[in-house]
This record gives structure tokens, sequence and C-alpha cells, in this order.
């Protein structure tokens, strides 16, 4: 039996549907290593000229799998027919839907629609809504992405005729909300949809528990408390409203702190904007935080919150699309449009209840944590059953 694993999708950049892909990938290794009747052939593409991974690259995988195939050479179809392949994995369909010709192929195809978060921005004018209330730091990020928008909704066209045309495909999606998402935006059949949650990332923690990042070093070894929020350089996590609606909040709370990783510049003295972080690092990050702040706009799945309540960390979240159907009655609640209730979340933990929230956030973890380690067993089986 030979299987085609999607790398090309890790390529492109880091993010969470790579999380998932490098997740899926390493325990699919684990898994048939001992058996000799399962061969695991990588795709990747030379005309992407990166790896975002060091450990997804040919070189460093060399030995471990036994041969590459290089998508910018050949047709899927081709490589299929001449490589014998029985099942192919596409981790990111809308990778795979704008460069691959998918339509024609026969074999078993399983097949990761993680969101579709592109249609509902233009259906529900998110973009729009962004675009006239953004700071100019954003502006060039939401013009790009309206530029594209288009693409971005035709890339699925191929991917939906592979799905309903191809008896032995299945589309995997993240979540129930994403699961409802395709079945509103999209005419894949019902019965070739399949939910099964994000499994739990890889983060590997230096052994000699250095803290790379000097400013973040300084804030954890100073004892201070703070509110950690990531990807804040991206327009729908809404750093902007949380920074004004911490100003606000830190006015009369002096010796608490707003992290944002990935926005490296601080707007005033108990902002501090870090770049991204290492992975050893960003779990010291999630270790030290008095709580998290999770304002995003849309999700799919969303992985940051869930790897903060591992270490029993309130979370702040705000209760659309996924992210109330992932994590529960755990969080403090608020609109992602109201800097009002941004504020107000901030304002709901104190003293009297931090335990109790924290509390909420490891039990409700741990629920999900069961759900993904059943879900990627389920997701190894159908890639090799």
């Amino acid at each position: 039996m030979k299987i085609l694993f999607d790398l090309v999708s890790t390529q492109l950049r880091i993010g969470g549907a790579q999380e998932y892909i490098r997740k899926i990938f390493f325990t699919l290794l684990d898994s048939v290593s001992t058996n000799d009747n399962i061969e695991i052939l990588c795709a990747f593409d030379s005309s992407i000229r990166s790896y975002a991974y060091d450990d997804l690259t040919p070189n460093s995988l060399n030995g471990v799998v036994r041969k590459f195939i290089d998508l910018n050479q050949s047709s899927l179809v081709e490589i299929v027919q001449t490589e014998g392949i029985d099942v192919i994995f596409i981790g990111i369909a809308q990778i795979w839907g704008e460069r691959y010709n998918v339509q024609k192929l026969t074999c078993k195809v399983v097949c990761v629609i993680h969101d579709l978060c592109d249609y509902e921005y233009r259906n529900d004018k998110i973009v729009w809504y962004l675009y006239l209330s953004s700071s100019w730091i954003f502006l060039k990020k939401i013009i790009r992405h309206l530029l594209r928008m288009d693409q971005f909704v035709k890339r699925m066209d191929r991917i939906v005729d592979l799905i309903n045309s191809n008896p032995k495909s299945l589309a995997i999606t993240v979540s129930n909300y994403s699961k409802y998402s395709i079945i509103y935006n999209l005419p894949i059949k019902k019965c070739k949809i399949q939910v099964l949650y994000s499994p739990c990332r890889i983060l590997r923690q230096r052994q000699d528990k250095v803290i790379e990042n000097s400013l973040l070093s300084e804030v954890i070894n100073g004892r201070m408390k703070y509110f950690l929020m990531l990807s804040a350089d991206r327009p729908m996590k809404n750093a902007q409203k949380t920074i004004v609606a911490f100003r606000k909040y830190s006015a009369t709370n002096k010796d608490c702190y707003l992290l944002t990783v990935g926005y490296n510049k601080s707007h005033y003295k108990n902002h501090i904007g870090l770049p991204y972080l290492s992975e050893s690092d960003l779990m010291y990050a999630y270790k030290n935080a008095y709580a998290f702040i999770f304002p995003s706009y849309f999700e799919g799945f969303g992985y940051p919150p869930l790897e903060a309540m591992r270490y029993g960390k309130p979370v702040l979240a705000s209760y659309v699309t996924s992210i109330p159907e992932i994590l529960g009655d755990a969080p403090i609640w608020f609109s992602p449009f109201y800097t009002t209730d941004i504020f107000a979340s901030f304002q709901k933990l104190c003293n009297d209840n931090y335990e109790s929230y924290a509390k909420k956030s490891y039990e409700r973890y741990q629920e999900v944590l069961a759900l993904q380690e059943r879900d990627l067993k389920k997701m190894i089986d159908l890639l090799v059953l």
C-alpha cells in the first residue's frame, strides 16, 4: 500500500493548518514504522522555494521516508499511475485546489477542509468591517485580502468536483461549525463530510530551560502579571480592539500587562509587543501567563486557547464561530465587535473567581484532549485501511 502525503502545504508558512499536517505526518510515520506493507511517499513542490518547518524538509527526512514526489514535475494522475498510489492525503484543500488538477483522481483521497473563512468573510462582509475600522498598520493586509478573495473562493471548485465525483474521496473538517459552513457554502454531499477534531500540535521545549527571547525572559523572571495574546499581527485575530480595551483596563490595574505575540510594537507602558516565538518560548509564555485572551473574529478550530488551558490558565474568548464548541463553558465570553465587551471581560476575571476559571480551563482541556486523541486515531485508520 502506498500513501502520497501532502507536505506541499507545509512549505508555504507556519500556521494552525500546517501544525495539523505536521502532527498527523509524524503520528502516521510512527504508526507504520514496523509495517513493511505500507509505504509513505512525501509530496513536495520544487516551485515553492522554501520550507517553513526545519523537520519537514527533504534533507531532514532523508532516510526516514522512502521517496519524495515533486508535484511540479508531473500531473497527479500520472503520479498515481506511475507510483501505484492507493491513498492521497491532502492537508489543506484550498492550496491543492489552486495549484493542482485533482478532478480526475480515482484513488482514495482524504482531503481536509479546515474552514471556509474566505467565503464567510465575503458573505458576511467581515473584511469590509475590518477595512472601515482598521488602523493603518493592518490596512495593507486587508486590501491584499480583498483583491485575492475571488481567487480564494474559486480554488475550491476542483475540490468540490473531486469529492462529489470520486466515490473513494472524503472531506475531513475540524469542527461541527466548519462542517455546517461547508454544507452552507459548498455543494458537497453531506455524507462525504466527516468531523475529526484537530490533534494537539507538536510543541517541544528546550532541555536547558533557556528562554531565547530576552524580553520574554525579562517578563517571566520579573514575575510580571500578563494576559497573553497570539498571532496579533493578523487582522482577523482582533489585536487592535484588544490593545485599546486593555489600555483602559490597565489605567486602574497598573500591575497587569498585555503581551501580544506577533505584534512587535508596544503602544503604551502596559502593552508589551513580542515577535513570533520559538516552540519552546511559546510554552514558557503559556506557563507563566496570568490568563489568555482569544478575541478572534473567526476560527475553524483554534489551537491557542486549548494550549493555554493545558496549563490551567483562565481564558477570555470571543463567542463566535467554532470557539464556543471547542472551549465549552470554560472561558469568560465576550463579543469581538465591541471594545467595551472586551474591556468587561478583563474586569470579570478577579481574585475571587480566578481559581474557578483555572479549574474549568483544565477540565475542558482534558475533555477535548480525549476527543483529539480519539479522532487522531480515526484519521490514521482512514489513511492505512
